[in-house]
């Protein structure tokens, strides 16, 4: 996630807000395997917990968020 993340920075497109669809089918890759993001309502996370502890994201959103930050 941190070499995901310092990508995302180097694309200096921090600014972007997540479309609710996405935020709700972001999948990601942890000890216990591929799982959804948590604690999505009415396409808001209001629970940051669900992401603590992440190591990085499914191959399928790695590929729609670089999608999402290049425009």
């Amino acid at each position: 996630m941190r070499a995901f993340r310092k990508r995302l920075w180097a694309l200096g497109r921090m600014d972007r807000a997540v479309p609710p669809g996405l935020l709700a089918s972001l999948t990601y890759r942890s000890r216990r395997g591929e799982r959804r993001v948590k604690h999505v309502e009415d396409g808001e996370l209001k629970r940051s917990h669900s992401v603590q502890g992440v190591y990085r994201p499914a191959p399928e959103s790695a590929a729609a968020m670089v999608a999402l930050v290049a425009g």
